[in-house]
């Protein structure tokens, strides 16, 4: 509706609670001149209903409350992708995972300071791909409390963001190649730590093999293993 509107300050009130499958999908998609988002109140997501969204609204500093719980495909995908002035992101509570939800969701956001909570132990294909690649401001990843791994689901997740200094994952084993949507395959956290910082913490539980490389712990970083 407002796509490359470069000139709008001021969002529309969006007071709908019930969605329909790409509502407000690329809605204010490259408004540079946006400043404030709308309530987003709803709390059931429907397939792509926020997907890009506020894609490169990059005078946008504080993004909505999003209190969904129940999740769908590509409901936040992209999302705030390119939004390069947003310093706080939104509470995350749903604790169970879509096909890409949360799919390059902060992307590029590189005033970006400290990441949500992602309180799932589930997850889903793809669901954090891309998440926060290039957020060059976060100096700590979220907790992952996640025990078994799914196609894609960290992939590209850390990639590029150059201060982060902290990990700690639950899962027990790195997983095995796989061919999901590509080949040649790949690891379900294909470079997720490329482009970390140098020197840093990775907390992980005692049975997680230590193998170091950009799509494992990254290299030069300490190891503390626990048992919860």
């Amino acid at each position: 509706m407002f796509y490359n509107c470069t000139s709008l300050i001021k969002a529309p009130d969006l007071p709908a609670t019930t969605l329909a499958k790409y509502c407000y999908w690329e809605m204010f998609y490259n408004c540079t001149s946006l400043i404030k988002a709308p309530d987003l109140p709803a709390t059931i997501m429907e397939y792509c209903c926020y997907a890009s969204m506020f894609k490169n609204c990059n005078s946008l500093t504080q993004a909505p409350e999003l209190p969904a719980t129940t999740l769908a495909m590509h409901c936040y995908n992209s999302m705030f992708k390119g939004c390069s002035n947003l310093t706080q992101a939104p509470a995350l509570p749903a604790t169970e995972l879509k096909f890409c939800c949360y799919e390059w969701m902060f992307a590029s956001c590189t005033s970006l300071e400290k990441a949500p909570e992602l309180p799932a132990k589930e997850l889903a294909a793809r669901c954090y791909r891309g998440m926060f690649f290039l957020c060059t401001n976060l100096t700590q990843a979220p907790r992952l409390p996640a025990t078994t791994l799914a196609p894609w689901c960290y992939r590209d997740m850390f990639r590029k963001c150059s201060k982060i200094n902290f990990l700690r994952v639950s899962f027990t084993d790195w997983g095995e190649q796989s061919r999901f949507a590509v080949e040649p395959p790949t690891w379900d956290t294909d470079s997720w730590v490329y482009g970390v910082a140098s020197n840093g913490t990775f907390i992980c539980p005692v049975e997680l093999p230590e193998e170091f490389w950009i799509s494992r712990i990254p290299e030069g970083w300490k190891v503390l293993k626990t048992k919860d």
